[in-house]
């Protein structure tokens, strides 16, 4: 007698074989044999993981770059490609390029020479993008590093001999390129930290960096100067000279209340004189100081504008003594690795004389390191950390207090119990966790902290804990303890929306997730593979959602190559915006304009027969349209039509491939689209096979010649890109009381629970898949509607002890899994 059982949730994600036998554990009846290429939802089911587009080739394919956020605020974000001494931008799935210019001409020759309007700019070596060329198309979408730059022409660097003559238009834009000091092999060490429109760069081999943006393409950077960014006054007199008595002078901004170093000392022949300056820029007030056995203290505050202080025998305060200048990362080996703010002010740490030694600025001064004597509240901070053992400082984190990671504790900085805010009289260190980090940054989360230990091999989360007054963790990688046996994470990044997975690189180059919600008890991990290399992750933030990209090192045509795709956004609301290829390339001719419509009218209506199609709200035709192809649309109705003769620019003939409906017969069609036998742009995969999904139908697979495919069947909208497949596997069932580890059994039905689901296949192994029969009620010539609900298939049943449902996609199309509901039969 078969009995139906449910699984009805994913949340733990793939389990350790180590823990195969552990069915006692609630993790356990939650869990996955496998989930490669699958995700896990907080809520508990599992969806195929979206595919990646192209965005371009990295600097130089011979070395790794890295991946680097630069967000000012939700909208305006970038990825940062650090590569070999260069830093080029990414936005919105592509480089940022420098305004365009006119091309005039190309030669045929070897190599080819480019001709542009007016004095271009450009220099050997430099990397331009060509686009929108006729006559040699197969230059189009494609970049060059250019050689042999005179006033207006420049090399293209590859033979255009065998192309056709260039006819018209084309423009070419430089990939805007900023110069850096870091090199490759230092890549992975260098640490950033942002405010606003300013980033700092950290690492123990080079002088602090600030990186700043004013524009697109408008980037500097500049070594930090740490001082006041006020000046002190100059010209600082006394109208009574001597030798008798010294002052000095400090201004305060009137902007920031910062207050500057002090100015050149100015002696008295007695203490009733009057001091007097030249104002400094930006200033609101002046402070004046006088010494006292050597010592300054201060006397009196004068305004801006005023013509001096003057001095009535006040007797100096010495507790209260003007800032002295002040920078710990004045030379090599005293170069800062890490870097971060907290409490008003920006925190540094672990130099290579200093290891364990933490250094602030002063308060609301960011590149303020000056301090005072006796030290004032406001003044620059620095701790070392005393510790059995010198581990360097990492990382920095600031929450509600500022969480230090060592190489071989946590420790947490803060005022201690008697203070709200630090201070240089006010600045405790605690262990909290004697687990070291790696040096990688941790991830903050909603509320707790993750990161990865020391070792590389295990990952943790920390909160604090209110019964403790400490920051207590757990260990959240135990349960997948495989994925880490021999490998360790070296990078990762965290994409907050919408499902909160931390994406991993591990060392052979796998991409892990990690799905995190500390408040529901959620920490799920699946691998990830495509055909190539993950050795750079960065998330920024493009519309409502976190975008992923990622650097990846592939082989194609022979050559290693290293490309930055952009991981596309999971939300397909149908088949037909499906993208589930890798590094893919895409084309949309779908009409989006209402006012825009194409009508058909003839006489007969039969495949074969020729009609007028007419175009309103737009001129699409000239007289080489002829051949070109039409989609029309209403509802799952549909017709192509061939162009046969040119009329002029709203009129046209045009065959029809078979017999329309009639609610599409003499009306205006606003669902239309000019469709395309083949696809260009894909020179970065020449030679490959590509997956291809076309009007939401599955094509044949196409090798990519001279960066093009040609399709089997014309549409309007094609995604093609390198396959991948997602397999599903779930535990050894147990439905005990008694236990089933160990019987016979045997599934001969399995009922799915999915949402937007098509393409998949289901069986005990995956050598015995059996395919979901999926068409229902679909009009001829439209693709399968994705399905939401129950899908039951009988699949190939096989007696063995396991009891296992293995589920594969292996079509470039979507699936949602939220329930597996076998019907089991066990024997002895």
């Amino acid at each position: 007698m078969t009995t139906p059982t449910i699984l009805p949730s994913f949340a733990a994600g793939e389990l350790s074989p180590a823990l195969h036998g552990r069915v006692d554990l609630a993790k356990y009846q939650v869990g996955l044999a496998t989930c490669l290429n699958w995700f896990v939802h907080p809520f508990g089911g599992v969806s195929t993981r979206a595919g990646t587009a192209f965005v371009g080739e990295v600097y130089r394919h011979t070395g790794r770059s890295r991946l680097v956020p630069f967000a000012f605020n939700t909208t305006q974000t970038y990825v940062l490609e650090f590569a070999d001494q260069k830093m080029r931008v990414i936005k919105d799935g592509g480089y940022v390029l420098e305004s365009a210019l006119t091309i005039t001409g190309i030669t045929q020759a070897n190599p080819g020479v480019v001709s542009a309007s007016g004095a271009h700019g450009f220099s050997n070596g430099d990397m331009v993008w060509l686009q929108d060329i006729s006559g040699m198309p197969e230059l189009n979408r494609r970049r060059y590093t250019i050689n042999g730059v005179t006033g207006s022409t420049f090399e293209l660097g590859v033979s255009t001999v065998g192309l056709g003559p260039w006819t018209s238009g084309g423009t070419a834009a430089r990939i805007y390129t900023l110069g850096t000091p870091y090199l490759t092999a230092d890549l992975a060490r260098l640490k950033y930290v942002q405010s606003a429109d300013t980033m700092t760069l950290t690492h123990p081999s080079y002088a602090p960096r600030t990186l700043t943006r004013t524009g697109h393409t408008s980037w500097t950077l500049t070594t930090t100067t740490f001082a006041p960014t006020q000046q002190p006054p100059t010209s600082v007199a006394s109208d009574s000279p001597g030798a008798s008595y010294s002052y000095v002078v400090t201004a305060v901004s009137e902007e920031t209340g910062e207050e500057s170093v002090a100015s050149s000392v100015v002696t008295s022949a007695d203490q009733t004189s009057t001091v007097s300056w030249t104002d400094a820029t930006d200033a609101g007030s002046y402070n004046v100081y006088k010494a006292r056995n050597g010592v300054y203290g201060f006397i009196g505050r004068a305004p801006d504008g005023s013509p001096g202080f003057t001095d009535t025998s006040i007797e100096p305060d010495t507790s209260d003594g003007p800032p002295q200048a002040k920078n710990p990362f004045d030379a090599a080996d005293k170069y800062p690795g890490c870097s971060t703010y907290h409490e008003g002010r920006q925190w540094y740490a672990r130099t290579n004389t200093k290891p364990q030694t933490l250094y602030s600025s002063a308060s609301a001064a960011f590149n303020n390191m000056n301090t005072s004597t006796p030290s004032k509240d406001s003044d620059a901070i620095t701790r070392t950390i005393a510790s059995r053992e010198v581990n360097e400082i990492r990382h920095l984190l600031s929450l509600n207090v500022l969480l230090v990671w060592t190489s071989g504790a946590v420790w947490k900085a803060w005022a201690g119990a008697q203070a709200d805010v630090m201070t240089p009289a006010n600045c405790a260190v605690k262990p909290q966790s004697y687990e070291g980090i790696a040096d990688i940054p941790p991830i903050a989360t909603e509320s707790s902290a993750v990161y990865v230990t020391a070792s590389g091999k295990k990952v943790r989360d920390v909160a604090y804990e209110f019964a403790s007054d400490s920051f207590q963790g757990r260990n959240v990688s135990i349960l997948a303890g495989h994925l880490f046996e021999g490998r360790t994470i070296e990078e990762w990044a965290y994409a907050k929306d919408p499902d909160g997975i931390i994406w991993c690189v591990r060392s052979d180059g796998v991409l892990l997730g990690f799905t995190y919600l500390k408040e529901h008890d959620v920490y799920a991990w699946h691998r990830h593979v495509t055909d190539g290399l993950v050795e750079s992750v960065a998330c920024i933030t493009e519309g409502s959602e976190t975008i992923l990209y990622l650097a990846v090192k592939r082989t194609v045509n022979g050559q290693t190559v290293r490309y930055v795709e952009r991981m596309a956004s999971r939300y397909f609301p149908d088949v037909h915006s499906s993208w589930c290829v890798d590094s893919g390339t895409g084309y949309n001719g779908w009409n989006t304009d209402a006012t825009r419509t194409l009508t058909l009218s003839g006489a007969a209506w039969n495949a074969g027969d020729t009609v007028t199609v007419t175009a309103d709200g737009h001129t699409p035709f000239t007289a080489a349209s002829l051949g070109t192809q039409y989609i029309l649309r209403s509802g799952q109705n549909q017709v192509t039509v061939t162009v046969t003769a040119y009329t002029d620019s709203s009129h046209v003939s045009a065959t029809l491939d078979m017999a329309p409906d009639v609610s599409m017969q003499a009306t205006a069609i606003p669902d239309w689209a000019l469709a395309s036998i083949t696809l260009d742009g894909l020179w970065h995969l020449e030679g490959r096979a590509l997956a291809i999904l076309a009007d939401g139908s599955v094509q044949p697979t196409a090798t990519v010649s001279r960066g093009r495919i040609t399709l089997t069947r014309a549409a309007g909208r094609i995604v093609a890109g390198l396959p991948y497949v997602c397999d599903l596997e779930t535990l050894n069932i147990e439905a005990g009381p008694p236990t089933l580890q160990g019987r016979l059994k045997v599934i001969n039905e399995v009922t799915l629970r999915v949402k937007d689901t098509r393409g998949l296949s289901v069986g005990p192994t995956s050598s015995r898949l059996v395919d979901i029969k999926e068409r229902l009620g679909e009009n001829y010539g439209y693709p399968t509607m994705l399905v939401t609900g129950d899908e039951k298939v009988l699949i190939d049943p096989s007696w063995n002890t396991q009891g296992r449902v293995f589920v594969r996609q292996s079509n470039p199309l979507p699936a949602t899994v939220v329930a597996i509901i076998p019907r089991l039969e066990a024997g002895a």
